[in-house]
């Protein structure tokens, strides 16, 4: 039986630009404690839990999240190994600004008054995490699937779902080959409007 609890904490802060601020800089918080069990010679059995805190530099946005999931680690043979986990996932956000209402005399527009506006919002959803690997005395595969609540620099935490496949071949003591080819989509919720959905594709 194995008990393992990491923290982190990180800033990030990003530099000026010219165009139009569209990232962020916030704080992020997280622990995830991990309880494993070694049921066989062969398998591992997992019970995973983690929280964060992610914070606007701004002070205008705020997302809490947790999460807790189950999994287990299978040595299949001496060169594959397949590990997975999933579970349940909660996302709390939340927005403080100000909104200018405009005051009318009559027909006639005269001004605005300020107005301090704070919104809640919950998001459920599922998190995991998948690989197999296939470790010789050379070569090296991997395939991961996995999808997560990380922090973006957008107004809040976002879920991230990646696909990858990747290889390692040291051919001689000095000589290395790998290289890796990845696809990730984001759903990135939204001060103000519906949640953005990105993609990218990466080769190496």
């Amino acid at each position: 039986l194995n008990f393992n609890w990491d923290i982190n904490s990180s800033r990030v802060i990003y530099g000026q630009s010219n165009a139009y601020q569209t990232l962020t800089d916030y704080h992020y918080t997280s622990a995830t404690p991990t309880l494993a069990w070694a049921a066989t010679a062969n398998t591992t059995v997992k019970l995973l839990a983690g929280a964060g805190l992610y914070d606007s530099t701004d002070l205008q946005t705020k997302s809490v999240n947790s999460n807790v999931q189950i999994g287990v680690v299978r040595q299949l043979t001496e060169l594959w190994t397949l590990s997975a986990a999933a579970g349940y996932s909660r996302e709390s956000n939340s927005v403080s600004t100000y909104e200018y209402i405009p005051v009318y005399l009559g027909p006639f527009l005269i001004g605005f008054d300020k107005e301090f506006v704070h919104l809640d919002s919950t998001e459920n959803g599922t998190v995991f995490n998948a690989s197999l690997t296939r470790k010789a005395e050379l070569l090296s595969v991997s395939a991961i699937a996995s999808r997560s609540v990380v922090p973006t620099g957008f107004a809040f935490l976002a879920t991230q779902t990646t696909y990858a496949i990747g290889f390692d071949y040291p051919r001689t003591e000095r000589w290395t080959f790998d290289g890796s080819v990845q696809r990730s989509t984001s759903k990135e919720p939204q001060a103000i409007g519906p949640v953005v959905n990105r993609s990218e594709e990466r080769r190496v």
